[in-house]
């Protein structure tokens, strides 16, 4: 059996923030920064006449090492410049094939009518209150036994949830324990608060074996599909827990 618990005592809210170090910027003095500027060889300018078949005026010549190098850094300059419209062209393609991935990003298939599929929304099974029984797809029970105190709500517009909320037996109460019913699974995974802001995962496969604050189960069915039970959380009015039967 599957019990719940109610609280209707309004709990305050704390934020726990951690605290940061201090972090000091460190100056560098200003004579550390150099600015150089950049001086031009006279053989970058005769390399340049050269290739273009004229010489320097006046005759002058220059040295081997300094044609050699000035004609380096020529053909280093012409590379990168011949190298940036090939990068800007990677990066256009690559934009392009991001956009194509966008656009091309997986349907859902059409049949031979041209109607599109449904959308994944419509795999739920449908679950529904009837007998005493909460039942899911072709009547396999997930909980049965219901206290009698469960008002049961099913929604119309769609049949893949069922609400249950639980009368006080006293009236008006800061805490109420009721059984909620008997679970049928072959095995659970939940989620269980161990502090203030903190949840564990648990898992098992009998109610008895359940945390004393369950916030979030999942139940595996026998024939392979899954349920879940969520506690409810109405803000200060009200928040709603899972625990194992006394």
């Amino acid at each position: 059996m599957l019990s719940q618990r109610q609280s209707f005592a309004a709990s305050s809210r704390y934020l726990l923030a951690p605290s940061l170090p201090r972090l000091s910027a460190l100056r560098q003095p200003a004579s550390t920064l150099h600015a150089r500027p950049f001086r031009r060889r006279s053989g970058v300018a005769e390399a340049l006449l050269k290739k273009m078949g004229t010489s320097p005026p006046g005759g002058r010549g220059s040295r081997s090492s300094d044609s050699s190098k000035a004609s380096e850094t020529v053909l280093e300059i012409q590379d990168e410049q011949q190298s940036q419209p090939s990068q800007q062209q990677q990066q256009q393609q690559q934009q392009q094939q991001q956009q194509e991935g966008v656009t091309k990003a997986p349907s859902f298939s059409a049949d031979s009518n041209g109607s599109s599929a449904a959308p994944a929304a419509s795999v739920l099974l449908p679950i529904a209150f009837a007998g005493g029984a909460v039942t899911v797809g072709d009547g396999l029970v997930l909980l049965d036994r219901m206290s009698p105190l469960a008002r049961v709500q099913q929604h119309t517009a769609t049949s893949d949830m069922v609400l249950l909320s639980m009368a006080a037996s006293n009236g008006a109460t800061a805490l109420e324990d009721f059984s909620l019913g008997a679970l049928h699974c072959k095995s659970w995974l939940c989620c269980a608060r161990n502090k203030l802001w903190w949840m564990t995962p648990e898992w098992g496969k009998t109610a008895r074996e359940l945390p004393p604050e369950c916030q979030f189960l999942l139940a595996e069915l026998k024939d392979g599909s899954y349920a879940t039970i969520l506690p409810l959380i109405s803000q200060q009015k009200f928040r709603g827990t899972l625990r194992p039967p006394k």
